[in-house]
């Protein structure tokens, strides 16, 4: 499978209900072009999708997956007090649940970052 840049040339723009990912993960965007508000699936089944399927783009992702780091930033555009995280996190732990306002993707993919 390929990425689709709109999903309505295909039938399917903010339809989907349900969806099976095999393989490697996919983001679904919210905008044409992979633009706008994104959500990740991994490999597994989706039957019920709590934001009704709003998508309009999906790609998939064919980076190394290895090796995951993402840095949390207390501010908007990257300022304040940063964090690099490099395995799956409670933000609590770490003083910093609540208060990451932007962030960086370096490498990989967390599965998640949660905060208690």
């Amino acid at each position: 499978m390929n990425d689709v840049r709109n999903l309505e040339k295909k039938g399917f723009s903010d339809v989907i209900s349900s969806l099976k990912v095999i393989g490697a993960p996919w983001v679904a965007y919210y905008d044409k072009n992979f633009a706008g508000k994104q959500r990740v699936f991994q490999e597994g089944e989706y039957a019920t999708l709590d934001d009704k399927g709003m998508f309009s783009s999906l790609k998939i992702i064919t980076d190394d997956l290895d090796n995951p780091e993402i840095q949390l930033f207390e501010d908007v555009n990257y300022q304040g007090r940063s964090v690099t995280v490099c395995q799956e996190t409670c933000l609590h732990d770490i003083t910093f649940s609540d208060v990451a306002s932007s962030h960086k993707v370096n490498s990989g993919c967390l599965g998640f970052i949660r905060a208690r």
